[in-house]
């Protein structure tokens, strides 16, 4: 439940801070006082889009805080998935500042706002008058009779059973259509690949042919300068040229070694590069012998390099190993396209489990909804007669869709009529705006007596109502309220006399600014409230008694209430 409200700097409130109680609270002050200012800074809490014009004149931020009693509200689960550390009392924190920036926290650690919607709506439910728009949305209208079927358990197995066929579903209608489209492919992958295999593709392949290509390009000048160079280092007598003029050298120059031994050494350097020469020699010889200009060779050569060019160039590669990479893709497609059959069936058979599966928790939920429809139609209809439409007739309609949905396989439709031996229609088409705020009243009731429901917080539900029907409405949030906090913005005296405490909204004037205050009566101020709410500004005598009457009805009321709820 909400413990307690701080508001700094937002709109006409300065600064603000409420206790609040469990129990039946009321809210009352004059039009324009300021409660819809209370209600906006709430709505920030709820994770609202900030409006930095709702920071107070002159202010550089403002902030609002709540804080929640949590304890039995069993969200430790959600604070764990959050990564938050969870605090049986948590606070709330929104601020925003001037610049348009906005933060949230929960419990001093930043979150962001759909982390802070999401706690807010296990714990702050705000029934303002537009939210009974969504009672003509037929998803809130299903949620509603999930809620009072306390479905939440076969639910949640229904939805693993659908995500399982969805996914398995959409494996198969994948496979499927890519088997389709591979066997429209098979005879141009089966060609491709048939050329790549037949080319016989080699890594390095293409760098070894364009080295000999190159080669065999100057075969005829590299046999000449081998030839050469040979004969210029040895020739065919053996040691003539430039081996034999060396040879004569070392031979004079050993010969003085005696006389001068850098002659010997110049000698010994001399025999040393002549074994070098000859053994260079010797390798000039062999590529001489070796070198034989084919013409046929080098024709094959072009050949098959224009093959790999003729490849590449189709193919889009840049490269042989480009090539042998793609023909084994080419492999594996057609591996998969001839095995697709056996591989088709294995995921329909999964489909088809996954659909028996789903249908048989369907069913579950259906059954769920269908068992307590009927029951739910008639509380509605007698809490709406009590709220003054004494021919009410509700009805909960539960049609099965051609296919399987998220929340399940159903259509909720609520229908209503308030005239005698008339015939129920859709609630959209013949409701009013005051039926409306009714059917809402008569279904919250309905789920805080079997359920345990967050803090409402109801925005001037009683627009349009006065008397007796009053009456009724102050009882049935009297009777919520033993179930869960219930907070009420009035300005019928009948309901604010309902409720343990009570609290004013009203503004002060001065001459720098205009501020909005909020303040916990006393029971005496309580007195005098509900008597203004009587009378006007001038409170009378007859108004007081009137306001003691209200007082000490509601005290017997409770009375009863409390009976009541003993006996179920």
């Amino acid at each position: 439940m909400l413990t307690h409200l701080s508001i700094r700097n937002y709109a006409l409130i300065e600064r603000l801070d409420m206790d609040f109680f469990p129990g039946l609270s009321t809210i009352t002050g004059e039009t324009g006082a300021g409660k819809s200012i209370l209600l906006g800074a709430l709505d920030l809490i709820q994770g609202a889009r900030a409006d930095t014009t709702a920071i107070q004149q002159g202010a550089s931020s403002c902030i609002v805080e709540a804080e929640f009693d949590i304890s039995t509200y069993g969200l430790e689960t959600f604070f764990e998935e959050e990564n938050l550390d969870f605090q049986p009392r948590t606070v709330v924190r929104r601020q925003l500042t001037d610049s348009g920036k906005s933060r949230a926290f929960i419990n001093d650690v930043p979150v962001n706002l759909k982390t802070l919607r999401d706690f807010t709506s296990h714990v702050l439910d705000i029934h303002s008058q537009h939210a009974n728009l969504l009672l003509q949305d037929s998803d809130f209208q299903l949620h509603v009779l999930d809620t009072y079927a306390q479905t939440e358990n076969v639910l949640l197995a229904y939805r693993e059973a659908y995500n399982a066929w969805r996914e398995a579903k959409k494996a198969f209608d994948s496979a499927k259509e890519l088997a389709a489209r591979a066997a429209e492919d098979r005879e141009y992958i089966a060609y491709q690949l048939h050329e790549l295999t037949a080319a016989n593709l080699q890594e390095h392949e293409q760098e070894e042919l364009e080295q000999r290509q190159r080669t065999l390009e100057h075969a005829q000048e590299l046999a000449a300068a081998y030839g050469e160079s040979y004969e210029a280092l040895q020739g065919d007598s053996g040691e003539t040229n430039i081996l034999r003029q060396l040879r004569a050298a070392a031979e004079k120059l050993g010969r003085l070694r005696e006389a001068d031994p850098d002659a010997g050494n110049a000698a010994d350097r001399i025999e040393s590069a002549m074994l070098e020469l000859a053994d260079i020699a010797k390798g000039l010889s062999a590529k001489y012998e070796d070198m034989d200009f084919s013409p046929s060779e080098a024709e094959q050569v072009a050949q098959r390099l224009d093959t790999l060019y003729r490849l590449e160039k189709k193919h889009r590669a840049e490269s042989v190993e480009e090539l042998i990479t793609l023909r084994d893709e080419f492999a594996k497609k057609m591996e998969l396209i001839d095995d697709s059959d056996g591989t088709l069936k294995h995921l329909e058979r999964e489909c088809a489990k996954a659909l028996v599966l789903l249908e048989r928790e369907g069913n579950a939920l259906r059954d769920a909804r269908l068992r307590v429809k009927d029951q739910l139609g008639r509380e509605v209809a007698e809490t709406l007669r009590t709220l003054g439409i004494p021919y009410a007739h509700f009805e909960v309609n539960v049609q099965p869709l051609n296919e399987w949905k998220a929340q399940g396989g159903d259509a909720v439709e609520f229908q209503f009529t308030a005239n005698r031996n008339s015939i129920p229609q859709p609630l959209v088409k013949v409701a009013s705006g005051g039926e409306m705020s009714r059917i809402m009243l008569s279904l919250k009731r309905i789920m805080a007596l079997g359920h345990q429901l967050p803090t409402i917080i109801f925005d001037e539900i009683d627009t349009g109502v006065s008397g007796g029907v009053a009456s009724q409405l102050g009882d049935i949030m009297e009777e919520m309220s033993l179930r869960m906090q219930v907070i009420n913005i009035t300005h019928l005296p009948q309901i604010a006399s309902c409720g343990q405490h009570h609290y004013r909204v009203y503004k002060e004037h001065s001459d720098e600014r205009t501020t909005t205050h909020i303040a916990l009566l006393t029971d005496s101020e309580r007195r005098e409230e509900i008597a203004k709410m009587l009378s006007g500004a001038s409170i009378t005598a007859s108004a007081l008694s009137n306001a003691d009457e209200l007082l000490t009805a509601r005290s017997t009321r409770l009375k009863t209430i409390k009976e009541k709820q003993t006996k179920r």
